[in-house]
Parts: structure tokens; sequence; C-alpha cells
């Protein structure tokens, strides 16, 4: 499928700005239930009447949407039908890395057949990537063509890190207060706050795919972690961190920036992006290379406004 001109002016942009508004709800509902609502609004994005999200090299799709009910009076074998001709799709695309119509595939006269009947003239596939790779692929299928731009593939790589972070991943952290007493009032505080902490955390490094994630105080006191152990002192870390930041922002008020909350130290290999939380705490985010970076600005700013309400309740957190 060659690229082609975009439907109306700012298309691109209004898809970025749709797939960042969808990203936002990626912690806050179930995995099944994002991904029905994220290939549920590209479907209506397009004017697609079928939709199907793709994931990894699952045959079968996560996400699926009839917006008109256009597969409703399909029998058995017209579904398998279709359900096979897209699967064929959904592997062409990943496995070349690029879109397709459905018309570039040998298909059979049963598939056709049934999505003629759906009103449907041609089905296309776009490829979903994490730096550069297909990890899935979105399948639109409508009545009339449809047009896609470079900035389109480029606002589905934004879409691919959320989809590829938000499938289960082990959770590799340490639990903190495994060992406390449970009838202990004041523990339990302690503990179902600091699991919310954590819980935050842990959908912040989901979404941003970050090696690791610290929260500490800005006296560089550990508070929670999630993510992997680094190969160096963290103690250490926190301190450079938490000292770091204050310089930045000292520097930051002698220039006349002194608003500014968030500081980014950008590496050749890794980048470590330290955002204030509420006045009292440093939200350290160590990532690799990322598709759309800005976007972690903006999930780390998210982030630290709930993280804010954890602690405003927790009060003085210190680990027991």
């Amino acid at each position: 499928m060659t690229e082609s001109t975009v439907k109306q002016p700012g298309q691109g942009v209004d898809l970025h700005r749709l797939i960042f508004d969808l990203t936002s709800r990626a912690t806050e509902v179930p995995f099944d239930q994002f991904v029905g609502e994220v290939v549920a609004k590209l479907a209506d994005f397009y004017g697609a009447s079928i939709g199907r999200i793709y994931l990894g090299n699952s045959q079968s799709p996560v996400g699926a949407v009839d917006r008109n009910d256009a597969m409703a009076g399909f029998d058995a074998q017209q579904n398998k039908a279709v359900a096979d001709a897209d699967a064929r799709l959904s592997f062409e695309v990943r496995k070349q890395n690029r879109p397709l119509k459905l018309s570039q595939l040998q298909q059979s006269s049963a598939a056709l057949g049934a999505l003629r009947t759906a009103n449907v003239g041609e089905g296309y596939g776009l490829p979903i990537t994490v730096h550069g790779k297909a990890k899935g692929a979105l399948c639109l299928y409508s009545s009339s063509p449809l047009k896609f731009t470079k900035d389109d593939l480029k606002s589905l790589q934004a879409l691919g890190n959320v989809l590829q972070g938000t499938v289960k991943q082990e959770d590799g952290s340490k639990r903190y207060l495994e060992d406390s007493r449970e009838n202990d009032k004041k523990l339990k505080h302690y503990k179902k706050h600091l699991q919310r902490i954590e819980q935050i955390l842990e959908e912040l490094r989901a979404l941003t795919m970050a090696r690791s994630i610290i929260l500490i105080e800005r006296t560089a006191e550990f508070i929670a972690k999630r993510g992997e152990d680094l190969p160096y002192d963290e103690s250490h870390l926190n301190v450079l961190l938490a000292g770091g930041y204050e310089s930045a922002k000292r520097l930051a008020g002698l220039v006349g920036s002194s608003d500014e909350r968030m500081v980014v130290h950008e590496g050749e290999e890794e980048s470590v992006l330290v955002k204030e939380v509420a006045d009292r705490a440093l939200l350290a985010i160590i990532y690799q290379d990322h598709d759309v970076p800005a976007l972690i600005a903006e999930w780390a700013n998210s982030a630290a406004d709930r993280l804010a309400e954890e602690l405003s309740a927790l009060g003085e957190v210190k680990l027991l």
C-alpha cells in the first residue's frame, strides 16, 4: 500500500492527539476493555466498519469492533472465512513490517463474498511498531477508500509502546512491609498507601517501558521502586538524583525559570527523567530509546499528580 494524501488537513495531528487521549486510560481499565476502546476509536476515526488489533504472533485479535453490525448476519462459514483472511492480512503486515491492502493478497472467494455482503470494499493492515519492529497490526475494513500517511504510522508507534507495555509483565520488584504485623492499624495504613504508590509506579513503567522507576524524598531517602535492580549502588544514585535535581532547580532560578519542575538527563544508551512530586519527593524514570519521548514527560506529569495524593494520605513515609 503506497502512501497517499491525508483525508483532511491536520489528520496526523488529530490521530496523535486521539492516541494520547486513549493511552491515558491504559492503566485505568482492564486490558481487554482498553484494547476494545482503542480499536473502536480508531475505526471511528478512519470511518471503518470493522476493526481488529493483533499483538505479538497471535493469529487471533486481542480487540475487535463491528461498528455497524456489518457481520451480524454472517453464518459460521462466512465468519471463519473472514477471520482467516483477516489473520492472513495481519500476519503479512507483521512479517513485512509495512502497510498492506487485503486486495494485495490472494484470498478465498468465500471471504471476499462475505465482505461484499457486509458492504466492505477493502481491508487495510497497518503495522504497530516498537522501536521500528512490527509488534502487532491494526486491520480496518471500509466501504470507502482509506488514506494513511507517515504521520499515521508514527502515531501508531506510540500506541505500540503502550500496548506492548500493558501486556501482563513479570513482577520483579520487591514487596516492602511483607513481614509487617497485619493486625497493627498503623502498619496497615502504611502498607495500603505504599502499595498504591507501587501500583502507580508499575503502571508508569508499563507505559514508558522504563528500565527502572524510583520514588525518593528530596532528601534522597528511598520511598518505592519498580523495575530492574540497577548495576550500581542505589543509595548513591538516590543522592545523585536528589543533588542533581536541586542543582538544576537553582540554575533554572538564576535564569528566570523557577517554575520548572522536571529535569531530563540524556545519555548515549539511557536517559533519566526526574520529576518533582508535591514539593517533597522526586520521581525518577530510567529508560532507553523511546519512539515518542514527549509522551514520557506527559505520563510522568500524570503519575506525579496521583503520587502526590497518596503521599499526602500517607503523611510521613518511613519504611519500617
